[in-house]
């Protein structure tokens, strides 16, 4: 007894496993067909049903249909799986491939449709290769669809991985700004002001020293004045303190100062007092962009004046830079619109 039961447990188990075999295939066609009619879907799928199955009715279903024998007219079921394997991919193709087959072997072993007028065997065998041809064209077709969606969701993945990327490494680029000014500011700077405070003393007692030591301590007193200077103006580009200290308005204020100082170019900015705060990476995206757009203007334009305005509205920043520079020379602007597809530059 004990041997028998033995014997008839691996069979039982064999049985479970095909059963799961089978079942697989039909589970995951079913689950993604239900996944892709929800919603409003699902009056399309509706209509697709209907429209297949009274297609299929009219071309075998003898009386209820249009009573013709032409093997051509069997075909007149590929929009619907044209449309299946377009809108529900697979799943769709593959519920309108077994309608039609179901249709298609009853009416013709009623007598019915198209594959009838041919002795029997070269009648199953048109039915077999039209159902073939139905279902391997409408496969064929939601593969490929398929195939392009996951190839263009993994490149916008891509895209937005190399945006996050991106977006990482200037945010590290903006820390490693502010450490290093912060490290000029306040390491660079003090040494300096200290290197200032012990020349200083060494003026009045120039008279008791050779007048070429004398002439040493004041050039060094100058260039170390000189050198505090740049170390602030070199601070400030990298990252100015009111910035973080007191927001994007002055911060932008101070930075346009020392630009006019430096490049002769009036800066106008316009910005309204009751702007606000915004998120410290907002506010340090639109500072260099606005540095960058300055740092062009010398460069490249030529104008001996700008105009910044920045807006805020119903959630969003709005940045527009102005000047009277000379533009994008024809010749450029023609190379540009060439490269680019022709977008229009003006």
């Amino acid at each position: 007894m004990v041997r028998g039961a033995g014997c008839r447990e691996p069979n039982s188990r064999l049985r479970r496993r095909e059963k799961n075999v089978l079942d697989i295939p039909f589970y995951r066609t079913g689950r993604e067909l239900v996944s892709s009619v929800r919603g409003s879907r699902l009056t399309e799928f509706v209509l697709l049903g209907a429209g297949l199955f009274a297609t299929g009715a009219a071309i075998f279903g003898g009386r209820t249909g249009f009573g013709v024998q032409d093997d051509v007219l069997a075909f007149v079921a590929f929009p619907f799986v044209i449309w299946a394997a377009i809108r529900f991919r697979v799943a769709g193709v593959a519920m309108a491939s077994f309608l039609i087959a179901v249709i298609a072997v009853w009416g013709t072993a009623q007598g019915n449709g198209p594959f009838v007028k041919h002795d029997p065997l070269g009648n199953v065998a048109l039915l077999q290769l039209f159902i073939a041809v139905t279902s391997m064209t409408g496969l064929i077709l939601a593969g490929v669809i398929e195939e392009r969606e996951r190839a263009i969701t993994e490149r916008k993945r891509a895209e937005e991985s190399l945006r996050e990327l991106s977006g990482r490494l200037l945010q590290m680029q903006d820390e490693e700004r502010r450490r290093i000014a912060r490290e000029l500011h306040d390491s660079a700077g003090q040494i300096l002001a200290a290197l200032s405070m012990n020349l200083t003393p060494l003026e009045p007692e120039a008279y008791k020293i050779s007048p070429s030591a004398a002439k040493a301590i004041n050039e060094s007193l100058g260039l170390v004045n000189e050198l505090s200077k740049e170390l602030r103006t070199i601070s400030h580009l990298l990252h100015p303190r009111l910035l973080d200290e007191v927001g994007l308005s002055s911060g932008l204020r101070s930075y346009l100062e020392g630009f006019a100082e430096r490049s002769k170019i009036s800066i106008d900015l316009d910005i309204p007092d009751d702007f606000g705060r915004l998120s410290r990476d907002l506010e340090t995206a639109i500072f260099r962009i606005v540095q960058e757009c300055l740092t062009n203007i010398h460069r490249h334009s030529g104008s001996p004046v700008g105009k910044i305005r920045i807006s805020r509205s119903n959630g969003e920043v709005r940045l527009q830079v102005e000047d009277l520079g000379k533009g994008i020379p024809p010749e450029k602007r023609s190379a540009i619109n060439s490269a680019g597809g022709g977008r229009s530059w003006n």
